[in-house]
């Protein structure tokens, strides 16, 4: 009984991790694109954009991950 209330606490430590995780994810990819409007030069836009699509990407991953199982 004391395993698996172990198992079950630290997998809801996961989730929250990875909740946590993703969310900061998205608080980069937001970061990422406002620098891009401030910005001048058409590479480092280009490479501020691609930063943020990454950092979407990855916390939708972690999401679909999370809600799978």
């Amino acid at each position: 009984m004391r395993t698996e209330a172990t198992s079950t606490r630290m997998t809801n430590d996961r989730v929250l991790a990875m909740f946590e995780h993703s969310d900061y994810l998205r608080e980069q990819a937001a970061k990422y694109l406002e620098q891009a409007k401030k910005e001048e030069d058409s590479s480092a836009i280009n490479e501020l954009l691609q930063l943020a699509t990454i950092c979407e990407e990855v916390a939708n991953d972690m999401d679909d991950r999370r809600v799978s199982g």
